[in-house]
């Protein structure tokens, strides 16, 4: 718990992170200072910022993400994390989108994003619908505030990740000719 770090330098630390090839497994950072981005396209509600194909700059024209982005980036590229606790902050609906563009390739067994109370309806919706098709996670908890088919959307996906029948359904379909 660390406010002091903010948007910025979790932003500088994602960066760091990639560029050194971390084997970081495990990276928690609640109550950081992560806040509502700025960086979503107001007309369609998207990330607007991309990041080089190296994954290691960002590239001119990218405004600032809240961090979440830069998270959701590291996230994509890092063969190792597993967790990820970004609880008690104040992510937006675009850094959660940013979040689930890349959660169902992602190799992650924990998410919190507990007590963000800037995620949004739209936010919480492309988090369940990412969540259902991650095979990896088995401990996930969102905020409360989200609508209930939302929560068990993802509750019923992650319960079965942890009793491995969606991983084992996964594995059949990767060797199906």
């Amino acid at each position: 718990n660390n406010p002091l770090i903010g948007a910025a330098g979790v932003e500088v630390l994602a960066t760091v992170l990639l560029r050194r090839g971390s084997e970081l497994r495990e990276l928690y950072l609640s109550n950081s200072g992560l806040t509502e981005d700025d960086s979503c396209n107001s007309s369609t509600d998207t990330p607007a910022g991309t990041l080089d194909d190296d994954a290691t700059n960002r590239t001119a024209t990218a405004p600032p993400s809240g961090g979440a982005i830069a998270l959701a980036n590291l996230l994509q590229h890092s063969r190792t994390l597993r967790v990820l606790a970004i609880n008690e902050n104040r992510i937006g609906t675009c850094g959660a989108r940013a979040l689930a563009a890349v959660l169902p390739g992602s190799r992650l067994h924990r998410l919190c994003l507990s007590a963000n109370p800037t995620l949004g309806t739209a936010g919480g919706q492309a988090l369940a619908e990412a969540v259902q098709l991650n095979h990896t996670l088995t401990s996930l908890v969102l905020p409360m505030t989200l609508p209930h088919e939302q929560l068990m959307a993802a509750r019923t996906a992650v319960e079965g990740n942890r009793r491995g029948k969606r991983s084992e359904e996964h594995t059949s379909e990767l060797q199906s000719p």
